[in-house]
């Protein structure tokens, strides 16, 4: 997998480096990522016990962690967002490619975007968005994320949702899988998702949390979530006189669960209030959501 990594990043800055000139070519980046993924089963197939692997314990692990996925992918969708420029990047293949290979999910992938052709379809389902009402930002430069950031919030609307999904698992385009998803799910359908309609990390946490001010954070979170209903109120307030303050985002908007249900729907419309503020920013109208 390393290997085949760095053949597909030499490929492309080969390709950049000859006619960086030209524009970025979707289907060029489409046809690289399909030589890369020949034996790759496509999106909603069943591995076979006749799929052929160069080692056999990397069958029986491919084999171990499809089983164990089989119950969490019927019931989780994965979604991604991605529009204007950021389209033709390589971020949003590599991705799923690592949300695939070493996620070990064959599952649901969609990805809402305004350039569906350029999505591999081998690699998940595209989904054109919408038009989106008109927001001036005071941000010059920022107005392809806005609009983006428009439809996280309509995910449970706008996605072409089986039945049996049950959950909605977003993810930023800039967000790599390291290992097996599974065990994430499993804890987070158990200890989450069975009483909150919807999961989010907390700002500045994990291993790569911004550190800058999760100090200041930690001790708004922890007044904000120890019962405290009048410090809660005093935080909203805070954030609707400055909705443009990163020191107002105790959550992080980049990666969340959602489950379908009445809960979830309120929680997002309640969400997507940001869009109406003069802020760019969605982070501090989550928190005033939660």
């Amino acid at each position: 997998a390393r290997f085949g990594m760095w053949r597909l990043l030499l490929k492309i800055l080969l390709s950049a480096t000859v006619a960086s000139s030209e524009p970025t070519d979707a289907r060029v980046l489409e046809a690289m990522l399909a030589a890369e993924m020949t034996s790759f089963p496509k999106e909603g197939t069943v591995m076979r016990q006749e799929a052929t692997y160069v080692d056999s314990q990397e069958k029986l692990l491919h084999n171990h962690w499809h089983l164990r996925n089989e119950t969490l992918e019927r019931a989780i969708a994965i979604a991604y967002i991605t529009t204007g420029a950021w389209v033709a990047k390589v971020l949003l293949p590599l991705s799923i490619r690592n949300l695939r290979n070493v996620g070990f999910w064959y599952g649901d992938v969609f990805v809402l975007t305004d350039h569906p052709e350029c999505v591999p379809a081998f690699l998940a389902t595209p989904v054109r968005t919408p038009a989106a009402p008109v927001k001036k930002i005071p941000n010059p430069g920022q107005e392809n994320a806005t609009y983006a950031k428009y439809f996280k919030q309509k995910l449970l609307e706008l996605l072409p949702l089986k039945p049996e999904h049950r959950f909605v698992f977003y993810m930023d385009t800039d967000i790599f899988i390291g290992k097996p998803i599974a065990p994430f799910f499993e804890t987070a359908l158990a200890e989450s998702l069975s009483v909150a309609s919807v999961a989010f990390f907390r700002e500045g946490s994990g291993d790569n949390g911004q550190a800058d001010h999760a100090k200041a954070l930690n001790s708004m979170y922890a007044k904000a979530t120890n019962g405290s209903s009048n410090y809660r109120q005093h935080l909203i307030a805070l954030i609707e006189s400055d909705p443009c303050s990163r020191l107002h985002s105790l959550y992080h908007g980049g990666i969340f669960f959602a489950q379908r249900n009445s809960g979830a729907a309120a929680f997002l419309k309640r969400w997507a209030d940001w869009y109406d503020s003069p802020c760019h920013r969605d982070q501090p109208y989550l928190t005033r959501a939660a």
